[in-house]
């Protein structure tokens, strides 16, 4: 053998240290990713409420029209409610998934009431829900984005 194999052991292992730890902090140990509990991370989730477009459309005009989440009101409407109510809205998704209330109501004379809800969150494909009604509906649609 020529030289000096030590230093070369050496000199390999600083260059392999000076590729491996930035790596490995990028990929698994690095803090905040994928780090707590999850609990943590659902929270972390919940906290940060992604942008969508819902528009409420409507067969006959009702006399109110609510979409909220839980008992969040997202989007209120009175009369006179126009027959597409389209709004610019903060939606809790939690790991892609949402669970929404659609309250509307018509004046006497109105046999049947149609309601359709159209969610379309930032980067995401729309999704839409129908309902059928008389005097009042209370409707719960639960809606599924997967990344």
């Amino acid at each position: 053998m020529r030289g000096r194999p030590w230093l070369e052991v050496i000199l390999f292992a600083l260059a392999w240290s000076a590729l491996a730890i930035p790596l490995w902090h990028l990929t698994a140990g690095g803090k905040g990713h994928g780090q707590g509990t999850r609990e943590e991370r659902q929270e972390a989730r919940q906290s940060s409420p992604v942008r969508a477009w819902a528009s409420l459309r409507f067969a006959q005009a009702p006399d109110y029209a609510v979409l909220r989440v839980g008992t969040q009101a997202l989007l209120s409407v009175t009369s006179p409610v126009p027959l597409r109510v389209d709004a610019d809205v903060l939606l809790p998704l939690v790991e892609g998934h949402v669970v929404v209330t659609v309250d509307a109501g018509w004046p006497p004379g109105v046999e049947a009431g149609v309601v359709e809800l159209t969610l379309e969150p930032d980067g995401l494909p729309g999704q839409a829900r129908h309902a059928w009604g008389t005097g009042a509906l209370s409707d719960t649609w639960e809606f599924q984005w997967t990344p």
